[in-house]
């Protein structure tokens, strides 16, 4: 007798995301760009939007944006401090580049979104953590963090690392 055999194919998945810096350098190597801030004068002033960081991204929409030097939230000097209530902040990489991964080190007290390629990611909240993606549907141009809308400390972000 014969037998059916079904196979069930099971999708790749679109993306791998990393909570490790180490992981994630291990799987993407540590050849990428980064946006460290350093170039960019930390006050305690709004940003424009559009914004043009020191090392060419290009920041825009409707958050509430600052320079900031917090050591105690992440060991780093300058970094940027969003504050959201769900409008979003997109983040566009410089010179039009597309990449297929994306890293950075963060700190808040709530959730917040990260959103790239229309995959929605959430941020556990805390300090001192890393968000690492990589894309295997294809490159993207931009990403994009929102957070809660309700009061809210805000989301510290720094070392945005790509590979263009």
């Amino acid at each position: 007798p014969t037998e059916l055999v079904t196979l069930r194919v099971i999708p790749f998945p679109p993306v791998a995301i990393y909570w490790s810096r180490t992981l994630w350098e291990e799987a993407v190597g540590k050849n990428y760009a980064i946006e460290d801030f350093e170039k960019d004068r930390a006050d305690y002033g709004e940003l424009s939007f559009p914004y043009f960081t020191g090392n060419g991204l290009i920041l825009n929409g409707k958050s509430v944006a600052q320079l900031l030097i917090a050591p105690e939230l992440l060991p780093s000097q300058n970094l940027l401090h969003l504050s959201d209530w769900g409008q979003g902040l997109k983040f566009t990489f410089p010179y039009d580049a597309a990449s297929t991964v994306l890293g950075f080190d963060y700190a808040s007290q709530e959730e917040w979104q990260l959103t790239v390629l229309n995959i929605d990611i959430i941020l556990p909240r805390g300090r001192n953590q890393f968000v690492g993606v990589v894309l295997y549907e294809g490159p993207a141009k931009e990403f994009k963090l929102t957070g809660p809308n309700t009061p809210q400390g805000g989301l510290f972000v720094d070392n945005i690392s790509y590979v263009p």
